[in-house]
């Protein structure tokens, strides 16, 4: 299903965009983009009585109806125009499959979702802003008058924000008529704000007296400020990063310079706090600020040259790159009489590397870890499973058939199989020693697990491990952990652990002649 999704997600991806195209936000930046546009067109004359509002859907996705979002999605694909009739058919189809056998796996166990559309999922985001625009602006808009007050309708899934040209109790009442007409189709807009202030994504949006829309950076009050403290272990250069970014992230989002000063002291102060040296903070700021002007002068460059064509040249990287660059800027008015309104792009790929080569390809890969590994061994200090597990060329016999260990895994690999084989009675003809188990956490804590019932004082506890109840019958006198050798079989999924143990205990009849024949209290 996961990777149905992935097939399907970039094609709904470009459906929902277009159509939802009069009120879709990316993110942060697409409304700050999009509030400036608004602000400009305000410029030329707008009433006086204009206030912002936000919208919440509540219980977005559990709320939404599988037919009701196949529903919508049949409007969007019958409103496209770029892909053929086999593909959009294809496409819904595949989409209602999705929405029937989705499911998320919790501790082996597989779940269904029974309420809603799957939560999570790769076109989650897709499918709802696709319902709700067409409940909104196909089913509702046009039942609703007071509709013409908004002067501006934006939508972020199931949060909205816009601007209102009547009054609070106005707005009081298009939001109770807006669910009265919500409510068949399961949908509810609460927790709405009205005023010249209001909290949207994650910037404070405010009216001036020139009626432009100002924003600066929200946070929320439960929001720790926390930031990578500089005595933890990573590479010097990471704390630079992280101050750098916080900084530009905090000017793009203040829309005056008296915010921004305001907001760039106090993140000083939570970086500081973290660890963070004042001094190298106070000769970032600069570098941020010349940063977030370049981003806003290349962003308006982008949207001049959307409408221009672009031409794609994938190249090796070279430190020649640069002069071919700067030649093919000279040649810019030729390239342009001879080729027409165009962009030479350049896209640079690094030199493969012989590890890119060994990862990349799984042959390759696992003949150099073959190579290499002699054991599962994690190596990590003060292991306690390391020193208990088979060297990978140890020859393992079950009730005579030989069993082979997957050499890619360590004892740090959940969702596994393993075994386990008694040292004192292997090879005594006749002796059940060996057990086949399973673990959906990391094979070591598995371990520890039953390390733990090895308390031959305490039957409450011995008697809760096939293992420890193996040596308290067998080896009384010697009873010890240390008794048995561990090794791992098999990676699978969680929900395939209980059919592969089954499996292997069959294959190798240790549910017959073997430890897991023995019955363990519970």
């Amino acid at each position: 299903m996961y990777r149905l999704e992935k097939f399907v997600s970039p094609y709904i991806t470009q459906i929902s965009r277009k159509y939802c195209e009069e009120e879709f936000i990316l993110d942060t930046p697409d409304i700050i983009t999009q509030i400036n546009n608004y602000n400009k067109e305000t410029l030329k004359g707008a009433p006086k009585n204009l206030q912002l509002f936000t919208l919440d859907v509540a219980a977005l996705y559990p709320s939404i109806r599988p037919e009701l979002a196949l529903t919508a999605l049949e409007d969007a694909l019958n409103s496209d125009t770029s892909f053929s009739q086999e593909l959009k058919a294809a496409l819904y189809e595949f989409t209602d499959l999705i929405f029937q056998e989705s499911f998320v796996t919790y501790q082996g166990e597989g779940y269904i979702n029974k309420e809603g559309i799957p939560t999570g999922n790769c076109i989650s985001r897709q499918a709802a802003d696709i319902t709700m625009h067409w409940l909104l602006f196909k089913q509702i808009r046009g039942k609703m008058k007071s509709w013409g007050l908004i002067d501006l309708w934006r939508r972020f899934i199931d949060d909205v924000f816009g601007v209102w040209l009547g009054t609070v109790r106005q707005f009081n009442l298009f939001v109770e008529v807006l669910n009265k007409l919500a409510q068949p189709y399961g949908i509810r807009f609460a927790d709405q704000q009205i005023g010249k202030t209001v909290n949207f994504l994650d910037i404070t949006l405010t009216l001036d007296n020139s009626n432009q829309i100002q924003y600066r950076l929200y946070r929320k009050e439960t929001d720790a400020r926390n930031y990578l403290r500089t005595d933890s272990f990573h590479p010097e250069h990471v704390f630079g990063s992280v101050a750098f970014s916080q900084m530009i992230r905090v000017i793009e989002r203040n829309s005056q310079d008296s915010t921004c000063v305001d907001d760039l002291a106090e993140l000083k102060e939570d970086l500081s706090r973290s660890g963070h040296n004042m001094v190298k903070l106070e000769e970032t700021e600069p570098r941020a600020v010349l940063r977030a002007l370049e981003n806003t002068l290349r962003t308006g460059r982008s949207k001049e040259s959307d409408n221009t064509d672009t031409l794609v040249f994938s190249v090796q990287h070279s430190s020649d790159n640069n002069q071919l660059k700067k030649l093919i800027h000279e040649l810019g008015p030729d390239i342009k009489r001879i080729c027409g309104d165009i962009r030479v792009i350049f896209a640079t790929r690094k030199h493969p590397s012989i590890g890119n080569r060994v990862v990349r390809n799984r042959q390759l890969r696992d003949k150099a870890e073959c190579l290499q590994k002699t054991s599962q061994k994690c190596f990590a200090p003060g292991c306690k499973t390391c020193p208990v597990l088979f060297d990978l060329g140890s020859k393992i016999i079950v009730n005579g058939l030989e069993l082979k260990l997957d050499s890619t895994l360590t004892c740090k690999d959940k969702h596994i199989i393993y075994v386990a084989q008694c040292q004192l009675c292997n090879g005594i003809e006749g002796s059940e020693d060996t057990y086949f188990g399973q673990t959906i956490t990391p094979f070591h804590n598995r371990l520890n697990g039953h390390r733990s019932k090895f308390n031959i004082d305490h039957r409450a506890l011995y008697e809760h491990s096939a293992l420890s109840m193996h040596c308290y019958n067998a080896h009384r006198d010697t009873f010890s952990f240390d008794c048995f050798k561990f090794g791992i079989v098999k990676k699978t999924k969680p929900n395939l652990l209980d059919r592969e143990e089954a499996r292997f205990c069959a294959k190798f009849k240790t549910n017959v002649w073997g430890l897991n024949r023995m019955e363990i209290r519970r």
